[in-house]
C-alpha cells in the first residue's frame, strides 16, 4: 500500500509540474466586450457621459463636459494597458478613441489578424489608408461610423495599438 501512495505521489506531482497547454485567448473579446451590448466596452454612439458611466468598467481618470477619460487593464497573454478617452458634444458620444500598450512584448501578428477578423467579421471589408485599417458602420442615428485600427508609436517611440470609433456630424451642422 506505501508503495502505490509514493507512486501516485510521484504521478501527481509529475502532473502538477508539467507545463499545461496556452490557452486560447479571444483578443476581439478582451478588447471590444462584445457582451456589454455596446459598439466597444458597451458604449454607444449618442450615449450621455452617466450612461456612459454606469456601463464602463475601467478606472475614471479624468473628465470635463466633452471628455471621459478612463484606463483599464486586462491579460491576454501579456498585460495591456488601455487607455480609453470617450468625446462628447452636445448630441452625446460620438467618438472613442482606444490606446493599447501591451507591458512586455510587442503586438503579435497573429492578435492583429485576429482583430482584423474581428473587426471584418463585424463590419465587413476594410479599406487601406497606409497602415491603418478602416471600417465603417451605421449608428442608431442612421449616420456613419468611421472605425480605425493601426499600430502606432507614442512620443517615447513605444508600440500601441490605436483603435477609434468616430460618428462624424453631419455636413448639415
Amino acid at each position: 500500500m506505501k508503495g502505490i501512495l509514493k507512486w501516485f505521489s510521484v504521478a501527481l506531482l509529475f502532473t502538477a509540474c508539467s507545463p499545461q497547454p496556452k490557452q486560447e485567448v479571444d483578443v476581439c473579446r478582451a478588447i471590444v466586450v462584445p457582451e456589454a451590448n455596446g459598439l466597444i466596452r458597451g458604449a454607444k454612439m449618442g450615449m450621455t457621459q452617466e450612461e456612459l458611466k454606469a456601463v464602463e468598467s475601467g478606472t475614471l481618470v479624468a473628465e470635463s463636459d466633452s471628455l471621459l477619460f478612463y484606463q483599464a487593464g486586462f491579460v491576454i497573454d501579456d498585460t495591456v494597458n488601455a487607455n480609453v478617452f470617450y468625446s462628447f458634444d452636445s448630441f452625446g458620444l460620438f467618438e472613442i478613441q482606444l490606446d493599447l500598450y501591451r507591458v512586455q512584448t510587442k503586438w503579435p501578428s497573429d492578435q492583429l489578424k485576429d482583430l482584423d477578423r474581428c473587426f471584418t467579421s463585424a463590419f465587413g471589408e476594410y479599406d487601406s489608408l497606409g497602415s491603418t485599417k478602416r471600417w465603417t458602420t451605421i449608428s442608431g442615428s442612421n449616420s456613419v461610423i468611421e472605425i480605425s485600427l493601426g499600430l502606432e508609436l507614442d512620443q517615447d517611440d513605444k508600440p500601441f495599438l490605436s483603435l477609434n470609433f468616430l460618428e462624424p456630424l453631419d455636413d448639415r451642422f
